[in-house]
């Protein structure tokens, strides 16, 4: 089936959240580990999301950046340099 401008967009959004995850990890001196201890999840779901390869819920960024301490913004929205 082929891929619609809309899926790759998102595959895309994805990929990017995951980035700047990883990133606010790195920052922060957290192991995926760590992050997922914090955030009360498991330890293969960051690394799915981190990669790109999970579509996590609300609830779970929400966790996610409680453990970070960032607004959601900051997970969710492109920076723009």
């Amino acid at each position: 089936m082929p891929v619609t401008a809309g899926e790759d967009d998102d595959d895309r959004s994805g990929e990017l959240m995951g980035l700047r995850i990883r990133s606010l990890r790195h920052q922060r001196g957290l192991s995926v580990n760590e992050l997922a201890a914090k955030a009360g999840v498991s330890a293969g779901i960051i690394s799915h999301i981190e990669r790109g390869k999970a579509n996590p819920s609300l609830r779970t960024l929400e966790r996610i950046r409680t453990a970070l301490g960032v607004p959601l913004s900051a997970i969710l929205e492109e920076t723009r340099d």
